[in-house]
């Protein structure tokens, strides 16, 4: 059976996704910093998921929010948005 030649670079980047959430919220922690976790563009959860693990350690009441569109983002539209006493900014 052929190796997946991307499974090394998926189990590194899996690693380092929980060393980020480990530091994050040892940091988070330690300065005293609560609320809920949000997360946009959840695609297959694997963030949410370590971000869930590494609250479900810490014992944090945290409650977890995942949003996403499933269909990715609209394609960007041109706007005009007027700033008080100025110009408009588009």
């Amino acid at each position: 059976m052929e190796k997946d030649i991307w499974e090394d670079d998926r189990q590194r980047a899996i690693e380092a996704y929980r060393v980020f959430f480990r530091d994050a919220f040892k940091a988070l922690h330690f300065n005293g910093i609560t609320g809920d976790y949000v997360e946009l563009g959840s695609h297959k959860a694997l963030t949410f998921r370590i971000a869930y693990d590494e609250i479900k350690s810490r014992g944090l009441p945290t409650f977890m929010w995942a949003f996403d569109s499933f269909e990715g983002l609209p394609p960007p539209q041109a706007y005009t948005m007027p700033i008080p006493g100025g110009l408009p900014v588009t």
